[in-house]
């Protein structure tokens, strides 16, 4: 409306202008938009650094956790191992005290029942008897060394008979050839080693 009535020259220049003012903002425009992206790019690529580091140290964090994982269990498989040994030798030391701890028992009773201290009073008695030879002893005493006497020469006796029994003399076949370098009576070998160990017993 207010060129109206204007030369068409001053028309085209105003409209230049115009055009020239509206390129220059588009410009600005542009270019404003382009220095925010490049801003808004550099900070995401500090960012994207960023996490990736951050990831990185959490992976390697993460893989540490696991490798210490791994050696509890192994640790943890190993003491069981360990632990189940001990029980085992534990037990066994259990039972070998129990066993000991019984014939400990056993063996206090024997010493402690009366019979043992009359057995051991006898035998001091004897002793005692045997060191003194004015001493006098009872008839059960007596009674009990003629039947350990009597025991022995039954014993003695049936060696002998074993003896005798075991030693055969038997003759000597007709000579036939050199009969001078034949002994006249043949012992049996087999018997003569029999009686000979029995001797010796």
């Amino acid at each position: 409306m207010v060129l109206a009535g204007q030369r068409p020259e001053i028309i085209f220049e105003i409209c230049s202008r115009a055009i020239s003012f509206w390129t220059y903002q588009v410009h600005q425009e542009i270019m404003f938009q382009e220095y925010v992206s490049t801003k808004i790019k550099e900070r995401s690529q500090q960012l994207e650094k960023y996490y990736e580091n951050i990831f990185q140290k959490t992976r390697n964090e993460l893989d540490n956790i696991k490798q210490q994982l791994e050696s509890t269990r192994h640790e943890l498989e190993i003491s069981k191992k360990k632990s189940a040994e001990l029980a085992e030798k534990l037990k066994e030391r259990i039972r070998q005290h129990e066993k000991l701890q019984y014939l400990y028992e056993a063996l206090r009773r024997k010493f402690i029942s009366p019979s043992f201290f009359e057995k051991q009073n006898k035998e001091e008695k004897l002793s005692k008897r045997t060191q003194d030879p004015f001493l006098m002893s009872t008839a059960a005493e007596i009674i009990g060394q003629e039947e350990k006497k009597s025991h022995k020469s039954r014993s003695n006796r049936s060696f002998s008979s074993h003896v005798e029994k075991e030693f055969v003399l038997r003759p000597a076949p007709t000579p036939k050839e050199d009969a001078n370098d034949q002994p006249l009576w043949n012992f049996s070998a087999r018997e003569c080693t029999i009686s000979e160990k029995n001797i010796l017993q």
